[in-house]
Order: structure tokens, then C-alpha cells, then sequence
């Protein structure tokens, strides 16, 4: 077939006769010999390539694998939203919403016909994984929410007030009389999901999709998540569809698992089989990148050899409380305040100020990976921007002592004396995709930095561009190519490279791979811990993942609005938590083995 001609819409090609075998009484979804592909003036891209798999009702079916293996795109023909220029090509789509009710094939309608808007939002709704890009900015969440119920039930905006409300109430969204006349930029991230979930629900579907529902969110925010999911499948008899690439989340919710690689299930089964006799490599490789041993290969070598060193021992006695060793940075007092204006353009205005960081005082020792940790909105990034001197603080002294170098507060620096430091202190930024300027090649964003610095001509810039793209994985072939033709992992590769460029000390890397699918995760854990040895780098790691920071760091400090609760070597912060809502934060995060699942009592901290 010739590329460039898209074929007939798939609700006007046969499909296979269904009828001779009718799904089960109880399946709620059955899905047979699905093809979804999008096609471009260049290629036919097939998302989905000949799946199939049952829902069966009342239970929490998880299809998991890395972006691209056409998860989203599965749960997306299930109510016929592939985006143009995809469309489902063949197969089935049988949905039965109740006992007794008529069979219908959803892949052989129309997406835009009756049938298949009667269901959406009242027999099958979806939870999407961004509600920001999902939910209208300019309308509120009461006004969205609302919506559903009058195309469904014919309602008019009044009489749905107070069943938005209540709806808000069930999701947990404090204050629901107020809430409901929000917007979506005054909620949280947790809030606005919540809000999401409420959207979709509000109808009583049968059958819920969640597609990603928890990646972007902080680990108690994620529990509260999963939480109330599995609480509202209960109450409403819900079958659920839970589409993820984080195993720890299905070894918590999922009944049954499909595993998807590069558009084909690989394996299926019940959610024990998966995990405790996985058949197909793909599936071991999944699992192996989650359920290793919480210390990695690269930091078991870092405490042996620091249990060689005399200073180190030294250190390590309790007996002993002077450190002798000198940090590469002091925090000492630091405290960072934003003030905001409240008010209209003819109202009075009032000041508001926010402390954003209160008072944080840490030392990070050169050569080892330090852990910052706590939910959003808890200071960890404004903390890290003071650190870089994006953000000037209020008060506080930051010292940066590097070996054969004067020690220097950079908190007190002019913008024209922190010029030297800029290339001394670099950051990895959370988002692969955002953090790279789609108009410049990967040679002009990686030798940027190096532009800032005296004495680097032309020739030079692009010679150290090669050698660091190659050190960090990536051929000197990629110079000369845009951001867009890389991966995720590609792309955070060519970060890093951009941070170390400048040969730098210390490397503030923020959430760096939060948004990378396990493996790849892996992979730029592993990277990071070889250029830590080959480089003498040390880093400050910001997440909200609990398990990669007790997995890569020697030390931890636990932050909860503004203040660091806890602090101290990660052994003793994971395994023997002091504060209370350390104690919740490790109670909150995911166990990758389902017949653990419960076994964990969930810790809730109210200051």
C-alpha cells in the first residue's frame, strides 16, 4: 500500500464476524485482532499492531511498558479518540456494559456517530495522564464537571450543583463549595487530578481508563491516587483499566497485566504470574529494573572504598562528632521568600508573602550523590534554584569549596562575580522535551555553556561538544541533528551533556528522570553514576521518587514546606526514619511485589 494514501475509514471496512463468539457473560471489553496506525506522507506508523485481551468486569486490568509501545494508544481506540491521522484499521472492540445488555463493536463506529458519544463519559470515561492540558483554562472545574451530566442526563446547570459537589466531596477536594468555582490553575496537581476523576465518574460509568494517571505526581499524592481508585471501584462496581509504565503501581492495583512492547502484547496474565514467573525477556528486563537491591552497583562500590579510607572511618564513628572532612557545599540558614499582590485593578491590593524555603541548613560532601526529597510545592526546586543563583535568596549563606580554590559565598555574589561559578555549578532539568530548544541543534545546545567562557574559540567548542556526546552515549553523528529525532532517554543524555560540558563541580539535576520510562530510567541512573567516578562530579539529586534516590544516594534530606525534617546518611533515613512524616513518606511508596500487596500499614502525618 502506498504510504501516502490513508485508507478507507476503519467503520467502513469489514470486520471479522464477532457473533459466532460472543464474549463471556463476564467480560466487559473484548478486544480481538486490533490494528491502530497513523499515517503520515512518509510511513504508515503502526501504534497497535494485531492485539488482543479481555477485561474482565470488576477487576483492574494494567497495561504497562516505555512510551512509544502503544499503551496510550490502545486505551484511546477503546473510545475512539485516536487522534488524525490514526484511526483503528481492524479488529474488534466488544464492549458489553451490563448482564443482558447488547454486544457493540466500538471499532466499527464512527468516532464521531451517536453511538459512540452516548458512550463516552456515561458507559466508558477516561481519566487522561495531564489534567493541565486536559481541562479548559478558562472555564471552572464546576462548569466542566457540569457538562458531563447535561449531554448524559439532560440537566440543567442548576440541578447539577450539588451532585458536582457531592462529587467533589467523594474524590477528596476540601472545601467543595468553594472548589467548584476554581480554575484549573488554582488547584494543585493532586487536586486538578482529583478534579479529573470526579469529571469522569460523575456519570456512574461501567468501565473507568486511566492512562497514567500518577506519573507526574509526588508519592503520597500517588497513594491518595490509587487510594481512592480502588475505593470507588468498590462503592460503584467499576471495571478498571489502568494504563502505567511504573511496576511498582501495578504490583499494587492490578488484578490482570498485559505487558505492550512496540505496538504487541508480549506477555499477559494474572498479576502474580507476571511478577513471580515472567516468560518473556521484555518482562524480566521491566521487572529487573525496579525490584534490584535498593543499593546499586555503583554505590555498594562508593561505600567500599569509603570504607577503606581512614577519613571516612573516621567520620563514620559515632563516637566521633567533628567531620573532618570539608563539604564542597554549606547551607547555612538559607531562607527564600516570594511576595505576591492580591487584587483587582480596582480593589484594594494587599502584599502576600510565601516562605518558600524556611531557614534550610545541609552540607554535601565532594564525590558522593546527595538526595533531596518531599512532596510538591515543598521548596526542593526553589532550594536548588538558590543553589545556581537563579533565584537570589532572602537570606542565608551558600559556601562553595571546591579543592585548590577559595571558598566563596555565593548567596553574597553580584551577577558579574557569579559568572566563573555558572560554569562551576550546572543543572539537569526535569523535562527532556521542554529544557532543549527545538530551533537549535544538539551541537549549539550542548556548547552553549562553553560560549560564556574566555578563550574557547569555535574549533574547540565543537571538539569538546564530540567528546562529551560520545562520553554520555550518543555518536558525534548526533551534532548536527534537532532535538525532535531523539527519544526521551536521548534526550536527557544530551542534558547531561550540556550540564557537564563546562567541567563542572556539582550538578544540581532536578527530578532528572522522573519522566523517563523505567529502563531508560535505569540507564541514566547507571550513566550517572559512571561519569560520577570518571569526573569526580558531585550531585544534588531532587525527586519526589523515594525508591531511585535509596537506590543512588549516600546522603538524604527530607523536606516538608520549607523546612528539612530529617537529614543523614541514606541507610539510616530509609531503614530507620525518625521524623513522622518521614515515616509517612516511606509508608506511601509502592512494595514491586503483589502478594505484599497490604502488608504495609499506610502512615498519614498531620503536623
Amino acid at each position: 500500500m502506498d504510504a501516502r494514501q490513508v485508507p478507507a475509514p476503519s467503520w467502513r471496512r469489514p470486520s471479522t464476524d464477532w457473533r459466532s463468539d460472543p464474549p463471556r457473560g463476564d467480560v466487559i471489553v473484548d478486544v480481538r485482532n486490533l490494528h491502530a496506525s497513523f499515517y503520515t506522507p512518509d510511513a504508515e506508523v503502526k501504534a497497535v499492531d494485531d492485539i488482543s485481551f479481555q477485561a474482565v468486569r470488576g477487576r483492574t486490568l494494567c497495561i504497562v511498558g516505555e512510551s512509544g509501545s502503544g499503551k496510550s494508544a490502545t486505551a484511546r481506540s477503546l473510545m475512539q479518540l485516536i487522534d488524525y491521522p490514526g484511526q483503528i484499521s481492524e479488529g474488534n472492540i466488544l464492549f458489553s456494559p451490563g448482564a443482558g445488555s447488547a454486544v457493540q463493536d466500538i471499532a466499527a463506529m464512527e468516532p464521531t456517530c451517536e453511538e459512540i458519544r452516548a458512550i463516552r463519559g456515561r458507559q466508558i470515561s477516561m481519566i487522561f495522564q495531564e489534567p493541565m492540558s486536559s481541562l479548559s483554562p478558562v472555564h471552572t472545574i464546576g462548569n466542566q464537571i457540569s457538562e458531563v451530566l447535561e449531554i448524559h442526563q439532560g440537566l440543567k446547570p442548576r440541578q447539577t450543583r450539588e451532585r458536582v459537589i457531592e462529587e467533589l466531596r467523594r474524590v477528596g477536594i476540601p472545601l467543595p463549595e468553594e472548589r467548584i468555582d476554581s480554575y484549573t490553575f488554582q488547584l494543585s496537581g493532586g487536586m486538578r487530578q482529583r478534579a479529573m476523576i470526579a469529571m469522569a465518574l460523575i456519570a456512574r460509568p461501567s468501565l473507568l481508563i486511566a492512562d497514567e494517571p500518577t506519573t507526574a505526581l509526588d508519592v503520597t499524592t500517588q497513594a491518595q491516587i490509587l487510594d481512592l481508585l480502588a475505593e470507588l471501584k468498590e462503592q460503584l462496581g467499576m471495571s478498571l483499566i489502568f494504563i502505567t509504565h511504573d511496576m511498582g503501581v501495578v504490583a499494587e492495583i492490578a488484578d490482570d497485566v498485559a505487558v505492550m512492547r512496540h505496538g504487541k502484547i508480549v506477555e499477559q496474565g494474572p498479576v502474580d504470574q507476571i511478577f513471580h514467573d515472567p516468560q518473556h525477556d521484555y518482562t524480566k528486563q521491566l521487572l529487573g529494573s525496579v525490584q534490584g537491591g535498593a543499593t546499586s552497583r555503583n554505590r555498594r562500590a562508593k561505600i567500599e572504598r569509603a570504607a577503606a579510607s581512614p577519613v571516612v572511618r573516621e567520620r563514620a564513628d559515632p563516637a566521633i562528632t567533628e567531620v573532618t572532612e570539608r563539604p564542597l557545599l554549606s547551607i547555612r540558614d538559607l531562607r527564600m521568600e516570594f511576595h505576591t499582590v492580591a487584587g483587582g485593578l480596582f480593589a484594594r491590593r494587599s502584599k502576600k508573602k510565601l516562605e518558600a524555603v524556611k531557614g534550610v541548613s545541609l552540607d554535601i560532601a565532594p564525590g558522593t550523590t546527595f538526595g533531596l526529597v518531599g512532596e510538591s510545592g515543598c521548596g526542593k526546586t526553589t532550594l536548588g534554584r538558590c543553589i545556581l543563583r537563579a533565584y537570589k535568596p532572602t537570606s542565608g549563606q551558600i559556601f562553595f569549596d571546591e579543592a585548590g580554590r577559595e571558598q566563596v559565598d555565593l548567596a553574597a555574589l553580584s551577577e558579574r562575580e557569579l559568572k566563573p561559578y555558572r560554569a562551576r555549578v550546572r543543572m539537569v532539568f526535569q523535562d527532556p522535551y521542554g529544557s532543549l530548544n527545538p530551533r537549535m541543534t544538539v551541537r549549539q545546545v550542548v556548547e552553549e555553556p562553553l560560549r560564556m567562557l574566555d578563550g574557547v574559540d569555535s574549533e574547540e567548542r565543537g571538539e569538546r561538544t564530540a567528546v562529551m556526546l560520545e562520553r554520555v552515549g550518543l555518536k558525534r553523528s548526533a551534532m548536527n541533528r534537532y532535538p525532535h529525532a531523539f527519544s526521551g532517554g536521548e534526550r536527557q543524555r544530551i542534558g547531561m551533556a550540556r550540564a557537564l560540558i563546562t567541567d563542572p563541580s556539582l550538578v544540581v539535576a532536578d527530578e532528572a528522570v522522573s519522566a523517563l520510562d523505567v529502563s531508560v530510567r535505569a540507564q541514566v541512573l547507571d550513566l550517572m553514576a559512571e561519569l560520577q567516578d570518571q569526573l569526580s562530579l558531585t550531585y544534588l539529586f531532587i525527586s519526589h521518587d523515594l525508591s531511585v534516590v535509596e537506590r543512588i544516594c549516600d546522603d538524604v534530606a527530607v523536606m516538608y514546606f520549607g523546612d528539612v525534617v530529617e537529614q543523614g546518611a541514606a541507610e539510616d533515613v530509609f531503614e530507620r526514619p525518625q521524623h513522622p512524616y518521614t515515616q509517612a513518606l516511606l509508608s506511601a511508596t509502592p512494595v514491586t511485589d503483589p502478594s505484599a500487596r497490604g502488608t504495609k500499614g499506610r502512615l498519614t502525618y498531620q503536623p
